[in-house]
Protein backbone atom coordinates (compact mmCIF):
# COMPACT_ATOMS: atom_id res chain seq x y z
CA UNK A 1 0.00 0.00 0.00
CA UNK A 2 1.16 3.56 -0.87
CA UNK A 3 -0.57 6.36 1.18
CA UNK A 4 -2.68 7.50 -1.27
CA UNK A 5 -3.11 3.83 -3.14
CA UNK A 6 -2.45 0.23 -3.47
CA UNK A 7 0.57 0.60 -5.32
CA UNK A 8 2.66 -2.10 -6.24
CA UNK A 9 1.37 -5.60 -6.87
CA UNK A 10 3.06 -9.16 -6.63
CA UNK A 11 5.04 -10.33 -9.77
CA UNK A 12 2.55 -12.37 -11.87
CA UNK A 13 -0.85 -11.34 -10.32
CA UNK A 14 -0.80 -7.30 -12.25
CA UNK A 15 -3.50 -9.08 -14.86
CA UNK A 16 -6.07 -10.06 -11.82
CA UNK A 17 -5.97 -6.15 -10.24
CA UNK A 18 -8.78 -3.96 -11.41
CA UNK A 19 -8.69 -0.14 -11.02
CA UNK A 20 -11.92 1.83 -10.96
CA UNK A 21 -12.88 5.32 -10.68
CA UNK A 22 -15.40 6.95 -9.10
CA UNK A 23 -18.21 5.86 -10.99
CA UNK A 24 -17.17 2.20 -10.81
CA UNK A 25 -15.68 2.35 -14.64
CA UNK A 26 -12.68 0.11 -15.21
CA UNK A 27 -9.61 2.39 -15.85
CA UNK A 28 -7.03 -0.52 -15.20
CA UNK A 29 -5.51 0.00 -19.14
CA UNK A 30 -4.79 3.48 -18.51
CA UNK A 31 -3.41 3.78 -15.38
CA UNK A 32 -2.20 0.42 -13.96
CA UNK A 33 1.14 0.74 -15.33
CA UNK A 34 1.39 5.11 -15.78
CA UNK A 35 0.22 6.33 -12.53
CA UNK A 36 -3.08 6.79 -10.94
CA UNK A 37 -4.42 9.98 -11.43
CA UNK A 38 -7.53 9.83 -13.84
CA UNK A 39 -7.72 11.96 -16.63
CA UNK A 40 -10.51 14.20 -18.50
CA UNK A 41 -10.82 10.77 -20.23
CA UNK A 42 -11.30 8.78 -17.16
CA UNK A 43 -12.48 10.42 -14.62
CA UNK A 44 -16.18 9.91 -12.75
CA UNK A 45 -17.45 10.72 -9.62
CA UNK A 46 -20.99 8.73 -10.00
CA UNK A 47 -20.65 6.50 -6.65
CA UNK A 48 -17.21 8.14 -4.86
CA UNK A 49 -15.93 11.76 -4.14
CA UNK A 50 -12.85 11.83 -2.30
CA UNK A 51 -12.12 15.27 -1.32
CA UNK A 52 -8.35 15.62 0.06
CA UNK A 53 -7.14 19.06 0.89
CA UNK A 54 -3.14 18.83 1.26
CA UNK A 55 -3.72 22.09 3.50
CA UNK A 56 -6.27 23.58 5.62
CA UNK A 57 -4.29 27.11 6.26
CA UNK A 58 -1.43 28.76 6.27
CA UNK A 59 -0.77 27.27 9.77
CA UNK A 60 -1.25 24.02 8.96
CA UNK A 61 1.56 24.28 6.54
CA UNK A 62 4.03 25.07 9.07
CA UNK A 63 2.74 22.46 10.97
CA UNK A 64 3.32 20.03 7.89
CA UNK A 65 6.51 21.60 6.70
CA UNK A 66 8.08 21.01 10.70
CA UNK A 67 7.13 17.02 10.75
CA UNK A 68 8.27 17.05 7.23
CA UNK A 69 6.71 14.65 4.54
CA UNK A 70 5.20 11.11 4.71
CA UNK A 71 6.70 10.48 1.49
CA UNK A 72 9.92 11.79 -0.44
CA UNK A 73 11.57 12.17 3.50
CA UNK A 74 14.54 13.42 1.44
CA UNK A 75 12.78 16.03 0.35
CA UNK A 76 11.74 19.67 2.70
CA UNK A 77 9.00 21.29 1.89
CA UNK A 78 8.99 24.86 1.40
CA UNK A 79 6.90 27.67 -0.66
CA UNK A 80 6.97 25.88 -3.77
CA UNK A 81 5.04 23.24 -1.77
CA UNK A 82 2.42 26.04 -0.44
CA UNK A 83 2.00 27.15 -4.35
CA UNK A 84 0.91 23.47 -5.23
CA UNK A 85 -1.13 22.81 -2.23
CA UNK A 86 -3.15 25.94 -1.79
CA UNK A 87 -6.41 26.06 -3.64
CA UNK A 88 -8.05 27.82 -0.91
CA UNK A 89 -9.63 30.39 -3.97
CA UNK A 90 -11.16 27.56 -5.21
CA UNK A 91 -14.73 26.39 -4.03
CA UNK A 92 -16.32 23.06 -4.63
CA UNK A 93 -19.91 23.01 -2.50
CA UNK A 94 -20.88 19.47 -3.88
CA UNK A 95 -19.76 18.00 -0.84
CA UNK A 96 -22.52 20.46 1.42
CA UNK A 97 -25.03 17.63 -0.18
CA UNK A 98 -23.21 15.16 3.11
CA UNK A 99 -23.82 17.78 5.68
CA UNK A 100 -26.63 16.27 7.52
CA UNK A 101 -25.09 12.89 7.48
CA UNK A 102 -21.58 14.55 8.51
CA UNK A 103 -23.32 16.60 10.91
CA UNK A 104 -25.67 13.51 12.43
CA UNK A 105 -21.80 11.41 12.62
CA UNK A 106 -19.94 13.94 14.33
CA UNK A 107 -22.60 14.61 16.84
CA UNK A 108 -22.74 11.09 17.59
CA UNK A 109 -18.76 10.83 17.77
CA UNK A 110 -18.35 13.98 20.26
CA UNK A 111 -21.10 12.40 22.28
CA UNK A 112 -18.56 10.36 23.69
CA UNK A 113 -16.58 12.28 26.20
CA UNK A 114 -13.10 10.90 25.36
CA UNK A 115 -13.28 11.41 21.94
CA UNK A 116 -14.81 14.40 22.44
CA UNK A 117 -11.72 15.11 25.12
CA UNK A 118 -8.96 13.76 22.33
CA UNK A 119 -10.62 15.98 19.83
CA UNK A 120 -10.63 19.85 21.52
CA UNK A 121 -6.60 18.55 23.13
CA UNK A 122 -5.95 17.92 19.23
CA UNK A 123 -7.28 21.00 18.01
CA UNK A 124 -5.28 22.71 21.08
CA UNK A 125 -1.91 20.87 20.25
CA UNK A 126 -2.20 22.11 16.32
CA UNK A 127 -3.14 26.10 17.51
CA UNK A 128 -0.35 25.98 20.16
CA UNK A 129 2.44 24.41 17.77
CA UNK A 130 1.51 26.75 14.67
CA UNK A 131 2.04 29.35 17.55
CA UNK A 132 5.43 28.21 18.52
CA UNK A 133 6.91 28.15 14.86
CA UNK A 134 5.55 31.81 13.75
CA UNK A 135 7.76 32.87 16.98
CA UNK A 136 11.26 31.45 15.07
CA UNK A 137 12.64 33.20 12.71
CA UNK A 138 12.38 31.04 10.12
CA UNK A 139 8.67 29.83 10.28
CA UNK A 140 7.88 33.76 10.93
CA UNK A 141 9.30 34.21 7.46
CA UNK A 142 7.66 31.40 5.98
CA UNK A 143 4.45 31.81 6.97
CA UNK A 144 4.41 35.70 5.61
CA UNK A 145 5.81 34.60 2.46
CA UNK A 146 2.78 32.02 1.93
CA UNK A 147 0.18 34.48 2.86
CA UNK A 148 1.59 37.25 0.30
CA UNK A 149 1.72 34.83 -2.74
CA UNK A 150 -1.17 35.87 -4.48
CA UNK A 151 -1.69 33.74 -7.86
CA UNK A 152 -4.79 33.41 -9.72
CA UNK A 153 -6.02 30.00 -10.31
CA UNK A 154 -4.34 29.59 -13.88
CA UNK A 155 -0.94 30.64 -12.36
CA UNK A 156 -1.01 28.29 -9.48
CA UNK A 157 -1.82 26.01 -12.10
CA UNK A 158 0.74 26.65 -14.13
CA UNK A 159 3.36 27.01 -10.98
CA UNK A 160 2.45 23.37 -10.35
CA UNK A 161 3.04 21.72 -13.83
CA UNK A 162 6.16 23.01 -13.93
CA UNK A 163 7.07 22.17 -10.63
CA UNK A 164 5.67 18.43 -12.15
CA UNK A 165 7.71 18.75 -14.42
CA UNK A 166 10.98 19.25 -13.18
CA UNK A 167 10.66 16.44 -10.42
Amino acid sequence: MSCHRPDKRAPGVEDRVCRVNGSGADITAEVAQSGWRSSQRSVGYDLLQLDHSALRSAESFLVKRQRGRALHVDRQIGLNDWIRMDWSDATDLTIQRNLPRLRAEAGRLMADPEVARLHAAGLAWHRERAAALRATPEFRALHEQALATRLTGAERAAWSLALDTES
